[in-house]
């Protein structure tokens, strides 16, 4: 399964970073980086908790707390930091990068926001999604078939089973993870 829907809070995510940097043969990025500043990449947990504007877990101002892209650096080469340029009036900034290729594997943190618990997710395309879109997407993202979809679904797979081996209780098909629980158990609500 590519993806996993899953809660978790601080405490909950140090385990699966750690899991991510020491287990994983993945090189890990923010997704998108911050406004007029250049993409970060990250080879180990301190250094990426160090370097977050919030704190890891602090949905109080955003859905999410953190957004990774992860590459399984033995499926491919073919991955690339893409300059995008932004309208400078609209007063963010002048641009910013994305990490682009069509296997990686996206972490998004959500945490705790005002009595709430907002989800976290894992997902990447499958081979035949990558497929289908290749030729819209050629320019921008080469070739799927430059991709070992083995390894993008083995990585992905052992990241997600890590997750649900934390889990503290479920919510529907979704993990609960032990700090998400006891934010739950006391009164926040899951969104």
């Amino acid at each position: 399964m590519p993806n996993c829907d899953f809660y978790a809070a601080p405490g909950d995510f140090e385990l699966i970073l750690q899991f991510l940097f020491e287990e994983l043969q993945c090189r890990v990025f923010e997704a998108y980086s911050r406004f007029d500043r250049d993409l970060r990449e990250f080879s180990c947990l301190d250094e990426l908790v160090e370097s977050t504007e919030t704190k890891l877990g602090d949905c109080s101002n955003s859905r999410l707390s953190c957004y990774l892209a992860l590459w399984p650096v033995e499926a491919s080469d073919q991955v690339r930091i893409r300059r995008i340029e932004l309208n400078p009036t609209a007063g963010l900034g002048t641009h910013r990068y994305s990490v682009e290729g069509w296997g990686l594997i996206f972490l998004q943190l959500g945490g705790l926001g005002k009595m709430e618990v907002h989800p976290s997710n894992t997902n990447h395309n499958s081979e035949k999604r990558a497929r289908k879109w290749a030729e819209t997407y050629e320019d921008l993202l080469g070739q799927p078939s430059a991709w070992n979809w083995d390894v993008v679904t083995r990585t992905s797979a052992k990241l997600n089973r890590r997750i649900r081996s934390l889990a503290a209780a479920k919510i529907g098909s979704r993990p609960v993870l032990p700090a998400a629980k006891e934010a739950l158990d006391a009164g926040a609500r899951p969104m």
